[in-house]
Order: C-alpha cells, then structure tokens, then sequence
C-alpha cells in the first residue's frame, strides 16, 4: 500500500473515566494510526479525562488527530455526531473498551483499500433480523463497531445489513466470537450525505455541551509542537507567528545544498507561482541559508549534512508543511523554473477530483533556448518531455512511503492515487551546462540502480538532437498522453 493515501477516518469514542483505557488502547493502536490520508477523531464523555488525553496525543504531533468533548449517552448519537467532524466519507467506529489486536487496524486499512466499494462491520455476537434495510448515500463508506452493544443502541435507519450469504468472515479481534463482515459489492449507498447537513444546527457547542481539545486542521493547536521541532535543526527563521493562522494556496517546498547561484533567480520563480515557501537548507556552506529572504518564504531551516539522502529531505519538508495551513504542495528543485505559458499551477488547484498531478519538464541543454529531445534515460518520456509527481493536495500529516531503501529517484510525492496529468511546464537547468553535467554524472554514479541501467550515460553524449523551446506548443503538453 505504499504511496496511495486511505481516505478514511477512525473515530475512537469512549464514555467512561478510566484514562489508563484509552492510553494502552491509543498505544496499542499508534504504528496504524500514521497512514497517509487518515485522521483519528477522538470523542469522549468525560470531561476529567479530557486534559490527560490532550497531554498524550500532544506528545505524538506527527498524527492527524481530532479531540472533542461530547455530552451525548447513545450510540446513534455518537455516530450522527462523528458524521459531522469527519474529513472523509469513509470511517472506522471503534469503541476503546475493547482493545484490539495490534494487527487489527492495519488488517482494517487492507481491507479498506481492497474492498473500496464494500462495507465492513464489526461484532461480537449477531443476529441480523434485528435491523432494516435502508440504503441511502451514494459515496461508499467503512463503518466498523468495537462491539455489539453498541450498535444495537443505534436507531439502525441508516445502517444497511447485508444477509449472510453475502459476507466475508475473517477472525481478528481480541475476542474469539468477534468477526470482520466484508460485503462485496453489496450495494452502492449506506449512508444519507445530508445527515451531515441536517445535523450542524442540532449538534452546535450550546446545545449539547461540544468542547474542541484539539484538531490538527487548526494549525494554533500545532504552534509549541511547531516551535518545539524548528528548534531541533541547527538554524530556523520563522518569518511570523502569525503566519499560523493565515492560509494559503500553493506552498512550495524545496531543499538545497550549495546552491547560491540559483537561488535569487529560482526563489523569484516560486514566488510568481506560489503562495507561500518553506526552504530546508541541507547544510550548506556557500551562504545559501542566508541568501533566503524573499518575502514568500514562510520558513527556512538548516541542518547538518550526513551524505546526500533525497528521500529524507523530502519528507522533512513534509513534516515541516504539516504545520501550516495550506491547500497544495509542490515539491522543486533549485535548478527548475515553472513556465507559465501553457497551464498554470494555481488553475490546477481549481479541479475537484485530482489530488496529485504530473508535471512536464524538458532538459534546457546547452543554451536556455534549446532543449533535448532524444531523452531515452527519463522516463514516460516523449520526444524530450517528460513527466514527475510535483504538486498534490494537502490531506494532513504525510510521508513518502517506499518499498526498498532508495535515498533518490523516486516518486516526490506521498501519494497519486486520484492523479491526472497537466499542461504545465518546467524547465529543467541542472544539465544545461557540460560542466554541470559531468558533476552529475559522477555524483549518480554512486546510485547503481540508475547507472546499470544507462539513466545517466546520454549525460556524456556529443551530438544530441535539440529542438527550440518557443517551438513547443499546447498540443505537445496535452493531458491525456500518458
């Protein structure tokens, strides 16, 4: 499952006092909790446990977390409620008195991305007589009970109960009777979207006592754990506190390493294009940390350098994105410029269902008015353009997640489940110069996976077929190529 984001949000209630519970349930729970595209909501009834757990999920801020204090005795209750303050149409219910098998979520998240379209629930002993069939929403969900109690209590006109002839049972719970329901392609609609709707007004903070603890959507309630990791690198400037509670648009990401002589040029670039910039300087000794003073950078760290490890870069300049209020993220390089002459970044971030895009790019070479053609090292590679991962929407808290212990060329994004390609453009100067081009060549040559397989050699070829940068047009960067 690696690179795809869930979706999905677990919603962990509890009524009683015992604090203990919740934090060997939270604790049992934390390795599955951290999935790319899920958030943890947190409902409790008492009050007295509220500032405990608010302590507890502080000191773990890498996790999409929701805490909320509720007054409300029912299970129905409970779920309309969660229906309301859940980011995502896709949910978990689970109840924390009943601790789970470390393997269960992850188990659960399987069968989340597997069975898409299917309904998954949870009990501890079942006759299904006892509820109606009543089918509403069109989106698909995962509506998973801790136990049976609780879902008896429920009113049940929104719950759909397949027969048994049409489930799946798998045996993971701590309790020896317990089984997983999975129902495949049962039916299209569970849940009414417009319960969300109907229910703001009835569950508001005056009427049924709702008190917020903490919500990792409200970028105030990350501001010490913020402050607490800018403080671990060995330089931060933080261009205001206040920028914790503005917004923004596009932000663009970038690390560097020596790269003084791109930097004016390459920082005026993004600030054309983006909104905000946040810059992780990868020990540098050219003055490039102090260099970075353009008005749109948010943010700029520095750390020692131990060795070239893109992939670490990357995903620091994610947790430091997580602290911010942003819409979408577009990872660069300092030696990339983003044209503007076919499509344009911010008329992406308009579209309704992509949540990551592909990014054309050609190879300036040799001047900045040409461009190489006969790319057989890129891949997805046509007539010299060519196309990458870049820009993608901010679900939360993210990593790039891969299956081997690659450090550089890979997909630089967390996730492209729900991708599309773009007409937007970016030139590429890293290789525009020989020189520039045998320094990278002799630094690639330590990633053997690339070398044994040619990436690198056309760096070294003579006679390359160029074609004019103002020759390209919009036909030549349609969406749909690939």
């Amino acid at each position: 499952m690696n690179q795809i984001h869930q979706d999905l949000t677990v919603v962990i209630h509890y009524t009683g006092l015992n604090y203990k519970i919740v934090e060997n349930f939270l604790n049992n729970s934390l390795p599955s909790l951290q999935e790319n595209g899920l958030e943890i909501l947190l409902v409790f009834k008492q009050k007295e446990i509220l500032p405990l757990i608010s302590t507890y999920i502080k000191s773990f801020p890498f996790y999409n977390w929701k805490l909320l204090h509720a007054s409300l005795e029912n299970g129905s209750e409970i779920y309309e409620l969660a229906l309301k303050f859940c980011s995502f149409n896709r949910y978990i219910f689970l109840d924390a008195t009943y601790l789970l098998k470390p393997s269960i979520l992850s188990e659960f998240l399987k069968l989340n991305f597997f069975y898409s379209a299917s309904i998954i629930i949870g009990e501890v002993s079942s006759p299904f007589a006892n509820f109606n069939q009543n089918p509403y929403q069109k989106d698909p969900i995962i509506f998973f009970l801790g136990n049976y109690d609780l879902l008896r209590t429920m009113k049940c006109n929104n719950v759909l109960i397949p027969s048994l002839t049409q489930v799946d049972s798998i045996r993971l719970m701590q309790h020896d009777g317990a089984k997983i329901m999975v129902v495949k392609n049962a039916f299209e609609t569970l849940i009414d979207n417009s319960v969300k709707e109907d229910n703001c007004e009835k569950y508001n903070e005056n009427k049924t006592g709702i008190t917020w603890y903490y919500d990792y959507q409200e970028k105030n309630y990350l501001r010490a754990a913020a402050l607490n990791y800018f403080k671990s690198f060995d330089y931060f400037h933080l261009k205001s506190e206040r920028i914790f509670n503005e917004k923004f648009n596009i932000l663009a990401v970038a690390s560097i390493h020596n790269e003084k002589k791109h930097l004016k040029d390459f920082l005026n670039n993004l600030s054309q294009n983006c909104d905000a910039i946040i810059i992780l300087d990868d020990g540098s000794n050219d003055g490039s940390y102090e260099q970075i003073n353009e008005e749109k950078v948010i943010l700029k760290v520095k750390k020692q350098r131990n060795g070239f490890d893109d992939l670490e870069n990357r995903n620091t300049l994610l947790k430091l994105s997580f602290f911010f209020n942003v819409d979408w993220i577009l990872f660069m390089d300092a030696d990339e410029r983003i044209c503007n002459k076919f499509e344009s970044l911010e008329s992406l971030t308009h579209e309704e269902t992509p949540t990551a895009y592909l990014i054309n790019f050609i190879n300036l070479w040799d001047s900045p008015e040409f461009f190489r053609q006969d790319m057989e090292g890129e891949r997805n590679n046509v007539k010299g353009i060519y196309q990458r991962y870049r820009l993608f929407k901010n679900i939360g808290y993210t990593q790039i997640k891969l299956g081997d212990n690659r450090k550089l060329h890979f997909p630089t994004v967390p996730y492209f489940n729900n991708s599309r390609n773009s007409r937007v453009l970016i030139y590429h100067l890293g290789v525009m110069n020989l020189s520039d081009r045998l320094i990278k060549y002799n630094f690639y040559k330590q990633d053997g996976h690339c070398v044994t397989r040619n990436n690198y050699h056309y760096l070294l070829d003579q006679q390359p077929i160029l074609k004019s940068v103002d020759s390209l047009t919009t036909e030549d960067l349609q969406a749909d190529k690939i």
